[in-house]
């Protein structure tokens, strides 16, 4: 399979591998075959994936393997919210999907609007929760049919570069609560792991991360 190829699976099972003139349409009539949904090139196109893992590098030439987490699209109904709002029924385990966590952030589309936030468990069942401001045009409002396409937020332990998982993945503790912050956070320690000049900066940085992290430090 060339590296141009693309997979698209669908929240129902159905998955479909191929070049992008491939994908579109299949996806396309897939959705008004099955879901009655319409959806656009472009929309396809971020519900797809790479049937490829691609070696990259950062900063000092450490090598970073991405093993981008599964983007999710589904249909979905907007559910009412207790005090306005609506929210979003997550019809799959974000922790079998996406690895177990404590939280899970996650950032997409409903309805074609960008939405961002975490996924809460209620009576049994997970779901992206939404305020009255988010919804304020009635075509995303309680009651509405949408697509609704989510991923991870942030930097994901698959993706960081390869020493920095390494130590990471070292240490269960650290790993687990690193996982657990909010993408800013997230965003805070690679950055400046990533900021070091000098092999020997990095190394440091990386310890000390870890040592942080392990004692549920937020911030360095």
């Amino acid at each position: 399979m060339d590296a141009t190829s693309l997979r698209v699976r669908c929240a129902c099972g159905w998955e479909f591998v191929g070049t992008e003139d491939e994908v579109v349409p299949a996806t396309q009539e897939h959705g008004r075959r099955v879901h009655n949904m319409s959806a656009t090139r472009d929309e396809v196109l971020a519900m797809a994936t790479a049937d490829t893992k691609v070696e990259t590098k950062v900063a000092d030439d450490h090598p970073r393997r991405d093993v981008a987490p599964q983007r999710m699209t589904f249909p979905a109904t907007l559910e009412p919210r207790r005090g306005g709002g609506v929210a979003v029924r997550v019809p799959f385990d974000p922790a079998q999907t996406w690895g177990d966590k404590d939280r899970h952030y996650v950032t997409g589309t409903i309805g074609g609007y960008s939405a961002r936030g975490t996924l809460r468990t209620v009576d049994g069942d997970v779901y992206l929760l939404l305020g009255p401001a988010w919804c304020r045009d009635p075509r995303v409002g309680a009651g509405a049919h949408v697509s609704v396409s989510l991923i991870p937020e942030g930097p994901q332990f698959g993706t960081l570069p390869a020493d920095l998982k390494e130590a990471l993945g070292a240490e269960p503790g650290a790993r687990r609560f690193f996982e657990s912050l909010a993408t800013f956070y997230r965003n805070g320690y690679v950055d400046w792991i990533d900021g070091a000049k000098r092999p020997e900066t990095r190394a440091k940085r990386i310890a000390e991360a870890v040592v942080a992290l392990k004692a549920g430090r937020r911030q360095r």
